[in-house]
């Protein structure tokens, strides 16, 4: 931050909410970590409470608006009026973490310090036996780390009966919470019924294996299935380039594309149509930090309450915060911890793209494995499911025409359904989308790598 001296608290809760309300975006991810006990000066918590109630109803949040809210609250109106005379050099959005920290750290000596007090007034009074004093005491410590914010303890019991509910709802035919990925013969089997709310998604490969074209099949097979919004991130790919793809799909080939006519044109038009009723919003930001694609996300499903998926294309075109004496493994593993915790907050599945080692170039086998996803200590422990695109048509130049579109989606970690292995799906170069297979081609492909 600028400056040599540290701020003091009533300074870092002053640039906090000026930051916040001078970038209305990182005000849902300042909701999500902070609470109106982290502030302390007079008109700060109505100046707080009128941001959350802007971000709970999706409306924007400004120093305009939230004037607007709190003019008729004096304490906060002259708060207001001393944010004009902040250094507005303090309100950027790297500042956020630090400004975050200060406020949790202040909070908690606050509590420690009352803490402190109950204690020392324990001490004084009159009790029958030390017993009674020491279980007077840890109630009162108890008491202070509940306040902290601990998660609440869930009875098994509790859980479990959750559990059978949603078995009993399968069971019955219905599809429970579970949200189909368009493959109902592969993916969707090996994934229990599909994507589950809250769940962080990989989808890993090499160049040229489809993984964004796959990515674009599920976005659009979502959004057309449930009627529901997907937003994808696309900060490797402008919002033109993905249309364009997403066009390709329903029919138009990729030299249709390159070189279009009168009768390309009309039939773009008619699927046009079409794509105006999905509900796909695209993010174009080119190599943002996971910090706004967090904040954006956030905000998106604040103010739209119908999300059902989250595409991430891809993990690589993330920026990496320039942090001295930490490894790429160690800032990899934070972003996708990030990530992970977004999924789970929102209840939202999170789809997640991402490159693999070259290394994997120099085997035989060039199906890959876990050990090939760069810096994949953290991203396989914090997924919940990792999938590999591979296609063999890449490598083998001899492979039978009808054969080449045949891709193996590789299950290498499935927490909900433990189900692991390769499921054949069928990749339509020229239409740049993925399908359900065949089962004649399916058999055709085993029979020739058994031949191999």
């Amino acid at each position: 931050m600028p400056g040599e001296n540290p701020l003091s608290v009533p300074e870092a809760e002053q640039w906090l909410l000026g930051l916040v309300m001078t970038h209305g975006h990182m005000a849902a991810q300042a909701v999500a970590r902070l609470d109106s006990k982290h502030f302390t000066l007079p008109g700060a918590r109505s100046v707080w409470a009128a941001i959350k109630r802007r971000v709970a109803e999706g409306r924007n949040v400004s120093l305009v608006s939230i004037y607007g809210d709190v003019r008729e609250d004096e304490k906060a109106k002259a708060f207001m009026d001393r944010l004009h005379e902040s250094p507005v050099e303090g309100w950027r959005v790297h500042h956020f973490d630090d400004l975050c920290e200060q406020l949790e750290m202040a909070e908690t000596r606050r509590r420690i310090f009352q803490v402190g007090q109950a204690l020392m007034k324990l001490s004084r009074e009159e009790y029958p036996d030390p017993v009674s004093l020491e279980i007077m005491a840890q109630s009162e410590v108890w008491n202070a780390t509940q306040r902290a914010g601990q998660q609440d303890i869930v009875a098994l019991a509790d859980a479990a009966s959750e559990v059978v509910e949603s078995w009993e709802r399968r069971a019955q035919g219905e599809t429970d919470d579970r949200l189909p990925i368009g493959f109902p013969q592969s993916l969707d089997r090996k994934l229990g019924g599909g994507l589950a709310p809250g769940d962080l998604y990989v989808l890993a490969g090499r160049p040229h294996m489809g993984k964004t074209a796959l990515a674009l099949t599920i976005a659009l097979n979502v959004a057309r299935n449930t009627g529901r919004r997907v937003l994808y991130f696309s900060p490797e790919m402008d919002a033109q380039a993905l249309a364009a793809r997403a066009l390709q799909t329903f029919g138009i080939a990729t030299d249709e594309a390159l070189n279009p006519t009168d009768e390309t044109v009309a039939h773009a038009r008619r699927v046009l149509e079409y794509l105006q009723q999905y509900h796909v919003d695209i993010v174009p930001h080119r190599t943002p930090t996971v910090e706004e694609v967090v904040s954006r996300a956030r905000a998106y499903a604040l103010e739209h309450r119908d999300v059902a998926l989250i595409v991430i294309d891809h993990l690589g075109e993330i920026r990496r915060p320039s942090v001295m004496n930490r490894t790429e493994a160690t800032v990899v593993g934070e972003i996708v911890q990030q990530i992970r915790a977004l999924a789970g907050d929102l209840r939202i599945p999170v789809l997640l793209l991402s490159q693999l080692s070259r290394s994997l170039e120099r085997r035989d086998d060039k199906r890959p494995i876990m050990s090939d996803l760069r810096d994949s200590g953290r991203i396989e422990e914090l997924a919940d499911t990792i999938m590999f695109a591979y296609r063999e048509a890449v490598y083998d130049e001899e492979m039978p025409d009808e054969l080449k579109g045949v891709a193996e989606i590789i299950f290498a970690k499935n927490r909900r359904t433990g189900r692991l292995g390769a499921e054949l799906v069928e990749f339509v170069p020229q239409y740049v989308r993925f399908q359900e297979a065949d089962p004649s081609t399916l058999r055709a492909y085993a029979e020739y790598l058994e031949r191999k």
